[in-house]
């Protein structure tokens, strides 16, 4: 798993250590010296978690659940946490790299993530240590693994604003829910927050899929929701999805405002969904604006939100009469990292109730492009959840874990390699996969000749287990090699070969090498 997430500190660093440990040493040395005043001021050693305990209930075998946990100094001197130990099937999660030597100021915190991954059925009791000097702090552990196939659902997205509609008209937003699970989910109501009743066709927001609806293990489903306004101004609620078994119900918030046409300029379809567009293409989507109640005036059309989004032909300044239309063209120009992206086509006009701006949200999914597309790409996948494994692809004349930008990796997921403003001949990290099982991918579109190398780095793991890692060569737009290693072990590297590339082919030529690193944060 990329390790780009995994294990990265939300608190705050002490400084310069020396200076905290002279300050430390002084204040201890006249503490001695001091003894018998009654006077002095004793330096005491002390932290505390919040929350003070953590309980995880019940967590099926083989998942995982974790709570976020925040340490702070508060005590007298500088804190420095000398290690850290955790009873087993416990982990941390949120920082990038060990707790072990960082040094606190009194007062400042630093926070993070525990993490309870079950391997049996049963009660799991312990305690977090977090040790410094002589002194143990202890946060309580507790939880139960329970052997049971369980679903785990979440939205995409989360939230769907529908922005202006005219009254007795509707909008019609798709919306996502994926089961990540070890069941599949049924979906058999959705309900209003705003009166728990069940949504149904004379709200103004309700849900034109038939239910029940069944989401597969590690698949989707794709529903509609609708906005249908009878009234004007804005309105918003949450449509509360009910899952059968024992997962909680989720919930999707909407918004919208009704609008009565008097004279106003109306865009359909309200909102604008590119979809999946890979990067270096384009996408194109039509708008259709009209007159609705009177004529208006049509003064200016622009994009906002992000600049992939752009109008090839912005209309001019136009009069239209009661109903009638002009057609605007959207473009979604797919650029760097994977993503959703969101913006903006935003309308200024005059009409019968003054000056006004109409919106329509635009959103699409930048993809990479596929293997056949590149001149290379390698693609890294591994056998176990709960690790953090690394890909690395190193330019020319670079090494691993590159200052300079010569590595492409979890810290350095877009490096520029090549002519300034082309993002063609740079690198993309698309996925950095912090806990299992990949892929991790990078692909280059286009790339200069020489030597490439390829590293693969078994950076963190929640328990101390081996994987097996397997990679895929493709140069040119063809698979040349799958080379894998069995058995790595946490904090090795594995120097999987050379793309030899003489800037229209090349070849792979694989070293199969084993050392160690200290970047990793194995425990």
């Amino acid at each position: 798993m990329g390790g780009s997430a995994f294990f990265r500190a939300h608190g705050v660093v002490s400084p310069t250590s020396w200076t905290a440990r002279l300050a430390l040493i002084l204040a201890l040395a006249g503490s001695t010296a001091c003894e018998e005043d009654p006077g002095v001021i004793r330096l005491r050693v002390a932290g505390a978690f919040e929350p003070s305990a953590l309980d995880y209930g019940e967590v099926p075998v083989g998942m995982t659940r974790s709570q976020a946990v925040i340490f702070r100094n508060i005590g007298t001197p500088v804190l420095l946490i000398d290690a850290v130990e955790l009873p087993p099937d416990f982990a941390l999660r949120g920082i990038k790299g060990r707790l072990e030597g960082t040094e606190l100021v009194p007062g400042a915190e630093i926070g993070f993530e525990v993490v309870f991954v079950p391997t049996q059925p049963q009660e799991y009791t312990g305690n977090l240590v977090i040790k410094s000097g002589t002194t143990d702090i202890l946060l309580p552990l507790h939880g139960f693994g329970v052997q049971r196939d369980v679903p785990l659902l979440t939205l995409e997205p989360v939230a769907l604003d529908f922005g202006s509609v005219a009254l007795s008209t509707q909008a019609r937003r798709p919306f996502v829910v994926r089961n990540t699970g070890t069941a599949q989910a049924t979906l058999n109501r959705v309900t209003l927050r705003s009166s728990g009743a069940v949504a149904t066709a004379t709200d103004p927001f309700a849900i034109s899929t038939a239910l029940p609806v069944i989401v597969p293990i590690n698949g989707t489903a794709t529903l509609e929701a609708i906005f249908a306004p009878t009234v004007e101004g804005g309105l918003s609620d949450i449509l509360v999805i009910e899952a059968s078994g024992e997962h909680a119900p989720l919930e999707l918030s909407v918004r919208g405002t009704g609008l009565r046409p008097l004279g106003d300029i109306l865009c359909s379809p309200s909102s604008v969904a590119f979809g999946q567009v890979e990067r270096g293409q384009v996408g194109r989507r039509d708008v259709t604006c009209s007159a609705q109640g009177g004529p208006a005036r049509l003064i200016s059309a622009t994009t906002s939100g992000s600049p992939m989004f752009t109008l090839p032909a912005p209309p001019s300044t136009i009069d239209l009469a009661d109903g009638q239309a002009v057609t605007i063209t959207v473009e979604f120009r797919a650029d760097g990292l994977p993503g959703t992206i969101q913006g903006d086509l935003v309308l200024s006009y005059t009409g019968g109730s003054g000056a006004g701006t109409r919106r329509v949200s635009l959103v699409g999914e930048v993809i990479p492009p596929p293997p056949t597309a590149t001149a290379m790409t390698v693609v890294l996948r591994w056998d176990r959840n709960n690790t953090d494994v690394d890909l690395h692809l190193v330019r020319p004349g670079g090494n691993f874990y590159d200052a300079n930008g010569a590595d492409c990796h979890w810290r350095e997921d877009n490096p520029d390699w090549g002519a300034a403003g082309v993002t063609t001949d740079n690198p993309f990290l698309d996925v950095d996969d912090t806990d299992g099982i990949g892929p991790e991918t990078i692909n280059l579109e286009s790339a200069a000749a020489g030597n490439y190398t390829v590293y693969v780095h078994f950076y963190g793991s929640f328990l101390p287990i081996p994987v097996d890692a397997d990679l895929e060569i493709y140069i040119a737009g063809t698979r040349v090699a799958t080379p894998s290693r069995s058995n790595m072990q946490c904090n090795q590297v594995w120097r999987a070969g050379e793309i030899q590339w003489n800037g229209t082919t090349g070849t792979f030529v694989p070293s199969n090498t084993i050392t160690t690193s200290s970047e990793g944060a194995c425990f």
